[in-house]
């Protein structure tokens, strides 16, 4: 009889994907300031900070770059100042 050997498989480390995760939402701040080269990079930026640590504490953290874009988006779509609490 052979024994067979399952093949480990490495899951990512925490701190690998927090890395992926802030590069990922560096990508964000970079795209929004290609994307409205009118408006200051570090007031994007900025934006792009401000809802990043307002999902800090969420559970599930896969979709955080993409819950970061669509916010910021949609501040700078309707002009919504980036101390605006209406989103808590």
């Amino acid at each position: 009889m052979k024994w067979r050997i399952a093949k480990t498989v490495r899951m990512p480390e925490a701190r690998d994907k927090h890395e992926a995760e802030q590069q990922a939402v560096g990508g964000v701040a970079e795209r929004l300031i290609a994307k409205h080269p009118e408006l200051d990079q570090s007031y994007i930026r900025e934006l792009v900070q401000a809802e990043y640590e307002h999902l800090q504490q969420a559970k599930l953290r896969d979709y955080i770059p993409v819950l970061v874009e669509h916010a910021v988006k949609q501040d700078l779509k309707t002009g919504r100042a980036k101390g605006s609490s209406d989103r808590g």
